[in-house]
């Protein structure tokens, strides 16, 4: 009797280990991926500053509007007749100004630059919210198949109860092995709140990007088919291909175009303007009329004192282009670190997973399936049998997550490699 039950009940436990369970979510890791990106506000935000940066980079390369200026001048006081004298003028000029050097093209160039990496920001965010998603998808798997560990465990202790109790009635055994029982139990039933308690709360983590209505239905049962990563060095190379790279780069060229604007203000700005002015009345002759003024105007500015202000622009310029080389050397100096950090933690937890996959989980669970006959044979104390199935138990645990730090390492390296 006993037998049987543990070998119906251990066989669905121990199956529990395995891999993968051949079951198919509702929704495909992928396809949440999508639903996660296109619910995404950051992305709506980024999209939006991106086409508003395109627009003003055209905007800001333009001339400035001409100027239309008319009046009445040289009126004489005593009459404020327009006839009377000969320089009373009705005036009309037009005047454009014209920036220093290629500071409007530099500064639409500029802009553009900061346009792009804004795209790259887009990138960024959309990465970053894939591998939140897929970590803690991971999570969720993980947790989901714990929990299932731990019920199916729970049913073995439940039933270790009843056996040493039984046992302890007809004067076999010893109050001992019934409380050793319990505790057992007791100590699986804290497992498994504390799970259904992080259940809770990376399913909360998961509504930020899918909302409840999908959370509710997931239950992930099948690992995602990810490709072995490649050569460490490999990925090192690849590493100037990242947004972060990437958007580090756009800063150092707009920092150059800073510099340009620097130079260009030592050029001197200058504006041209045309005005004509209309005499009223007669030169002294009857019915001949005033000839009218006809003029043309340039004017620039003389750059003599650059002290303070163009060196000071110029030398500020180039502080923060040496800054933004900078930042971009510690973003490199941070990716290449992570890389080998992350790197080095998949292929060591590669090599624990096939040691449990091959060696730790089969032999724990063949020493517990042991123990069940000689305990009954009476060739062990009821402890050791206790022990060897919280062995297994805790051997299934652990297998599963160094199963699920692997597939996360794995999403880390898929985050750097900016590769979705």
């Amino acid at each position: 009797m006993i037998t049987k039950f543990y070998t119906v009940l251990l066989s669905s436990f121990f199956l529990s280990g395995s891999v993968a369970v051949a079951h198919n979510t509702p929704y495909a890791l992928k396809a949440l991926e999508k639903i996660a990106l296109e619910r995404a506000p950051e992305i709506d935000v980024l999209k939006h500053n991106q086409i508003a940066l395109e627009e003003n980079s055209i905007a800001v390369g333009q001339l400035s509007d001409p100027q239309l200026q008319a009046g009445l001048i040289n009126v004489p006081t005593d009459t404020f007749k327009t006839t009377q004298e000969n320089m009373t003028q009705l005036k009309f000029s037009l005047s454009q100004t014209f920036p220093r050097g290629r500071s409007l093209s530099l500064k639409s160039e500029q802009q553009h630059i900061k346009a792009l990496q804004e795209s790259e920001r887009q990138g960024l965010t959309e990465a970053e919210i894939v591998r939140q998603l897929r970590l803690d998808w991971l999570e969720l798997y993980y947790l989901i198949h714990a929990e299932t560990i731990l019920q199916k465990a729970r049913s073995v202790f439940q039933h270790l109860v009843k056996v040493a109790t039984s046992i302890l009635s007809v004067g076999k055994g010893n109050q001992y092995d019934v409380l050793r029982a319990q505790l057992d139990l007791s100590q699986t039933e804290s497992r498994l709140i504390q799970v259904q308690n992080d259940l809770g709360n990376v399913r909360a983590k998961l509504t930020r990007w899918l909302g409840d209505n999908i959370v509710s239905q997931l239950s992930p049962h099948q690992l995602p088919d990810w490709s072995t990563p490649p050569p460490e060095k490999k990925l090192q190379a690849s590493l100037h291909k990242h947004h972060t790279l990437l958007i580090a780069e756009k800063s150092v060229e707009a920092a150059q175009k800073d510099i340009d604007l620097a130079d260009a203000s030592y050029a001197p700005a200058w504006s041209l303007s045309a005005h004509y002015s209309v005499r009223q009345g007669h030169a002294g002759m009857p019915k001949k009329r005033r000839a009218d003024f006809v003029g043309l105007q340039v004017k620039t500015e003389l750059p003599f004192f650059t002290g303070n202000r163009q060196d000071r622009k110029a030398s500020a310029s180039r502080a923060r282009y040496v800054a933004s080389q900078s930042q971009k050397n510690k973003a490199m100096l941070t990716l290449s670190r992570d890389l080998s950090t992350t790197y080095v933690m998949w292929q060591e937890l590669s090599n624990q997973y096939k040691l449990y996959q091959n060696r730790l989980h089969p032999e724990a669970r063949q020493y517990a399936k042991s123990t069940l006959t000689a305990y009954e044979n009476r060739q062990i104390d009821f402890p050791t049998v206790a022990r060897a199935h919280d062995r297994e138990i805790m051997t299934s645990l652990q297998k599963l997550r160094i199963q699920t730090n692997l597939y996360q390492a794995r999403a880390n390296l898929l985050y750097l490699e900016t590769r979705k």
